[in-house]
């Protein structure tokens, strides 16, 4: 997990998964894409793919009020959903 901050009272929090597949089938295409729609359970964290064809999982959440406590819960749960999309897409 790759952890960067902003400058505007946020933290970038992006972790590499898994390779895209070279030939996704369908459901597993419907599955990762519906993770990045509005009523997603990830938010505020997205889906998406760097130059390379690995899937990512980032997002930006805000550092005011927020416990080691909390930052260290969020980054294993992050963690463990990384570990999910893994499965998903490998199979």
């Amino acid at each position: 997990m790759f952890v960067f901050g902003q400058s505007d009272g946020f933290l970038l929090l992006a972790v590499p998964a898994v390779a895209l597949p070279k030939e996704p089938d369908y459901a597993t295409m419907q599955w990762l894409l519906h993770r990045n729609f509005y009523d997603s359970d990830l938010a505020p964290f997205r889906i998406a793919t760097d130059a390379g064809g690995t899937i990512l999982l980032w997002g930006r959440v805000p550092v005011e009020g927020m416990t080691g406590a909390a930052l260290a819960g969020l980054v294993d749960a992050v963690a463990s959903e990384a570990h999910r999309i893994r499965d998903e897409v490998d199979g």
